[in-house]
């Protein structure tokens, strides 16, 4: 159903900030390139989430961030490029036959556009394998995923496996599946994993301060803080296995330079702060 898509903010939130040089027609993220010159420039939390077009434009501009290929300042606007594909169930192309597929159905007409865009590096949103997360959060597309990965490599595109620490029903063994699943079957380029933001007004927000057997708390900034299947002291320990792991991954298996791991690892250690 599309409306379920719109409603859970997947079209119109989904995509990347992407621009092009003018000079040597190269294509980039442009929070990426935002993101890369608060590391170099030693910012505590290098992230540029939530920017608006306006806002990642001003900083490339002010900060004379110029085109890693040419080195030249001559970029496009910066445009959305939703990761939801828009297509058409029948033969008539209109608001009723729109269906939207999720990013893991990526075909190889996709992946064939992912190399011509110099888009190298996509992420894809597993969030856990955990049997115990209730089922209207898990995620039915692992097997999906898996069936593109052979695309992806063959293209020598980077992907990025996502998961998120703090479902209702996640612990530690939970967490251990998970990334031993990524680990040993999925070997992504990169394991990232991401504390649990409670977006309002979804079916897991009404979860919080709940009455009810499965409930969650946040705290001021909508991360999860505990839950029925862990206290907070546990959760923050998940939180630094899931960096061990992400680190110790990195500098195994990833094909990334020494110094894109050296930033990697950096960055890493910035996406939990313990400031609750």
């Amino acid at each position: 159903n599309p409306e379920v898509w719109v409603a859970s903010g997947h079209v119109g939130g989904f995509s990347d900030p992407l621009m092009d040089c003018k000079e040597c027609k190269s294509r980039f993220r442009a929070d990426k390139l935002v993101e890369d010159h608060m590391t170099e420039s030693g910012v505590e939390v290098a992230s540029a989430d939530g920017w608006s077009n306006e806002q990642l434009k001003d900083y490339i501009e002010k900060n004379n961030i110029v085109c890693p290929k040419c080195g030249k300042l001559n970029y496009t606007d910066i445009r959305k490029f939703n990761l939801m594909f828009k297509t058409f169930q029948g033969i008539t192309e209109d608001s009723a036959s729109t269906i939207y597929l999720r990013p893991e159905f990526i075909d190889e007409e996709m992946v064939e556009l992912l190399s011509k865009t110099n888009i190298k590096e996509i992420r894809i949103g597993i969030q856990t394998v955990n049997k115990n997360i209730p089922k209207w959060i898990r995620s039915n597309s692992i097997n999906s995923v898996i069936n593109e990965l052979p695309k992806l490599s063959k293209r020598k595109i980077h992907w990025k496996a996502e998961f998120i620490i703090g479902l209702p029903g996640d612990d530690m063994e939970g967490l251990k599946k998970s990334l031993d699943f990524a680990e040993k079957v999925l070997r992504p380029t990169e394991i990232c994993c991401y504390p649990l933001t409670v977006i309002k007004d979804t079916p897991l927000y009404r979860l919080v301060n709940s009455n009810s057997d499965e409930w969650i708390k946040i705290d001021e900034e909508n991360r999860a803080y505990e839950s029925f299947s862990y206290t907070h002291q546990q959760l923050v320990k998940m939180q630094e296995y899931a960096k061990a792991r992400m680190n110790d991954y990195l500098r195994k298996y990833s094909d990334w330079d020494d110094s894109i791991k050296k930033e990697k690892i950096e960055r890493n250690s910035s996406i939990y702060r313990d400031d609750r």
